[in-house]
């Protein structure tokens, strides 16, 4: 990113107007108008200001295509990585969504078997506990999703 703040200062305009007063004298009326006026320059994006790149090209002709090519490898190299990062974030969500599911059954036949086995009350606690867990879950990601929107 380059920026390049110019200030200038000029005298636009010398006003000399001759008026006459309420005795009939004539009066010479000098104003000075200043304009400040400020230009900014910002260049942004993976390639250096095209001055810059004129101004190390006087210097060796070379170095434009060696900073050209750096920065279309750097380019290339940030996709590469960015593509990683959401292939294992993909990856990381279905191996956890797998994890739950599973989980969550063995929860819930934990439960079944304790209901078929004489333990009712017991079973239908762990049952309960184990869909509310969820219910929980659920509505606590739809929160967080509403709420970062």
């Amino acid at each position: 990113m380059r920026k390049n703040l110019a200030k200038s200062q000029r005298q636009v305009q010398r006003n000399h107007s001759v008026s006459a007063d309420k005795a009939g004298k004539n009066s010479t009326i000098e104003r000075e108008t200043t304009i400040t006026s400020y230009r900014e320059e910002v260049f942004t994006g993976p390639f250096p200001h095209p001055d810059m790149l004129k101004a190390y090209g006087d210097v060796d002709s070379s170095i434009p295509g060696m900073i050209m090519n750096m920065a279309v490898e750097e380019s290339k190299h940030r996709r590469s990585i960015e593509s990683r990062i959401v292939t294992w974030q993909s990856r990381t969500f279905l191996i956890n969504n797998i994890f739950a599911i599973v989980a969550m059954c063995i929860i819930l036949f934990v439960g079944y078997l304790f209901m078929i086995n004489d333990h009712a009350k017991e079973g239908a606690a762990i049952i309960a506990v184990t869909c509310l867990g969820v219910v929980g879950i659920i509505i606590t990601r739809s929160f967080k999703k509403d709420n970062t929107a």
